[in-house]
């Protein structure tokens, strides 16, 4: 898609999104940006200054006493721009009509229209970014909420690069120690031993192994995380999720099944997008419809990040509803809904209850690992309390907060690319493999290869080692003027 000439051409495209609106910007970019832009744009000084903006109007290509539109025009000169080229942004009334007709003037006088992320390629091509803040500009563009906007922020200034920079130099310097001592094999000067080596090779895993470790959150923080409701029929799911979302979202009636399909709505916790999902209730039933419902459930279940198992205190049904749960717990929180209807000491038995069957199915060891697991996962509420509304929303808000792998990260660098990943992964695995080439005392050689190998994924990931295939991939999910 990109290099060649095609390289060397000025470029142009509307970078604000398409349709009506207050204002749209055409970015023009390339050696011909300036002289191409005058000819329709003539009160643009002879020796503009960068970074300063103009006010005039713009003319028609086909008549130079047909005006197109008021307009501001800001001026970068080489070196000073996004992309590193000499550019023109000029800001127009938000019509597409104009956007176009400028757009047109720009390639009637040799502009041609961008290709996708082709302006933040030639950031990246400039030396304005490496290839992981290039990527950040478009996590940036698609951040939903606080936390994945600051964590494609950290980014961007370079956080990451910054700690892939210093892995580069540390393997960098290994590589060097390690082909002086092939060098001198014959004559059997030491130039670095065994030790030092897996000394240095762990100094260099440590912060690769926490970035690998920091992906899934890194992930979820960015697509956000699914919580879903789920239970036998007439439960209270439905209510749960009203209170949650503080309005009236599912439909709720005493008759069993009303619920038939998944019901989604998105919340904001500490700045991460949740998606909260109601769901069929879970029970054999004859109704296509109804089993259709439940089908989605069960899906709904194994893609789920935290799962809130609802049961009717009054009538509680734990046989049926602990077996429909994944084998492991570890994703699940146990609501006893309509605490109102029992006493504070059928509230304990039923939580031995729980207890109990969950030892017998061999979730736990033994009743300890049970109770101790209940009383960190396990709340009990009044879905239907008008009263206890807040409370209720403020209980279950806390609890699927701190049970969601949101982490603390702050500025710290995490991953959330897979093609990050998917290099590091195997940059680590080469040094495992090197680590136990050198407590075998192997030829240095052998450690040389799987150093460098780990050495070209790390410059892979920052951009300093590509080809078109990886390029293609990273800039294609761009939209067009950016």
């Amino acid at each position: 898609m990109f290099g060649g000439d095609r390289d060397l051409d000025t470029i142009c495209a509307i970078s604000t999104p398409p349709g009506l609106g207050g204002v749209h910007l055409i970015r023009i970019s390339g050696d011909k940006s300036l002289s191409l832009t005058r000819c329709f744009a003539p009160f643009l000084p002879g020796k503009p200054e960068s970074h300063r903006v103009y006010f005039g109007t713009l003319i028609s290509e086909k008549n130079s006493s047909e005006p197109i539109d008021e307009v501001l025009i800001t001026y970068f000169k080489r070196g000073s721009s996004f992309t590193g080229e000499e550019t023109i942004e000029i800001s127009c009334h938000g019509s597409p009509f104009i956007a176009q007709q400028i757009i047109k003037n720009a390639t009637y006088y040799g502009a041609r229209v961008a290709d996708r992320g082709e302006f933040t390629y030639r950031a990246f091509l400039n030396g304005k970014v490496d290839l992981v803040q290039a990527e950040s500009v478009l996590s940036l563009i698609h951040s939903e909420s606080e936390k994945s906007l600051q964590v494609a922020m950290n980014q961007l200034k370079g956080g990451l690069s910054f700690k892939l920079k210093a892995l580069e130099s540390e393997v960098t310097a290994l590589l060097a120690r390690l082909e002086v001592s092939i060098d001198f094999t014959t004559e059997d000067i030491e130039i670095i031993n065994a030790s030092e080596i897996k000394e240095r090779i762990q100094k260099i895993q440590e912060p690769i192994l926490t970035l690998l470790g920091s992906f899934k959150s890194g992930q979820r923080i960015q697509s956000g995380f699914e919580v879903i409701l789920v239970g036998e029929p007439n439960v209270g799911k439905s209510s749960l999720l009203n209170r949650i979302l503080f309005e009236e979202r599912a439909i709720v009636t005493p008759i069993p099944g009303t619920t038939r399909d998944l019901i989604q709505e998105q919340i904001m916790i500490k700045g991460v997008k949740v998606t909260l999902t109601d769901s069929a209730g879970m029970r054999e039933t004859q109704d296509p419809i109804e089993q259709l419902g439940v089908s989605k459930t069960k899906q709904g279940i194994q893609r789920a990040d935290l799962i809130l198992a609802v049961f009717d205190v009054s009538n509680p049904h734990f046989e049926s509803l602990v077996p429909q749960l994944p084998e492991s717990l570890s994703n699940i929180i146990f609501i006893g809904n309509k605490v109102d209807l029992i006493c504070h000491e059928e509230q304990l038995e039923l939580l031995k209850k729980l207890q109990n069957l969950l030892t017998q199915l061999n979730k736990f060891q033994n009743v300890s690992e049970a109770e101790t697991f209940i009383q960190k996962r396990s709340i009990f509420i009044s879905a239907k309390s008008e009263t206890e509304a807040l409370v209720t929303q403020n209980q279950v808000l806390k609890l699927i907060e701190s049970h969601l792998e949101t982490g603390s990260f702050g500025d710290e660098a995490i991953l959330f690319q897979a093609r990050h990943y998917e290099n590091l992964q195997r940059a680590s695995e080469c040094l495992v493999r090197a680590g136990l080439l050198a407590q075998s005392s192997s030829s240095p050689e052998f450690l040389a290869l799987e150093i460098k190998e780990a050495l070209i994924r790390i410059q892979e990931v920052l951009g300093e080692q590509f080809d078109d295939q990886i390029l293609d991939r990273v800039f294609s999910e761009f939209c067009i003027g950016k």
